[in-house]
């Protein structure tokens, strides 16, 4: 059995978007019992951190294929300074 929060982990970053879209569309409504509320802020900020982390994760990607000049390295240069070659 899937749970929701199983659910929640397995959805893409373009998912994660549309989710926090919609928490963020039904607390600005106004219209959620004040718990509801809660519950959908906290969801809303756990959503929120771990799209922080999951683009963090992939600047962090970039940069190890980008030098300080904004130019692709140099395949050799990146087996070097990881290490592998």
């Amino acid at each position: 059995m899937v749970t929701k929060k199983t659910a929640e982990e397995n959805l893409s970053f373009e998912e994660q978007m549309q989710k926090l879209e919609e928490i963020v569309k039904q607390l600005e409504a106004g219209n959620l019992p004040l718990q509801e509320s809660i519950d959908q802020f906290k969801q809303g900020v756990e959503l929120s951190k771990k799209m922080e982390k999951t683009l963090s994760e992939a600047q962090k990607s970039i940069a190890s294929i980008i030098d300080e000049k904004g130019e692709l390295k140099d395949f050799a240069e990146q087996t070097d300074d990881e290490g592998v070659n």
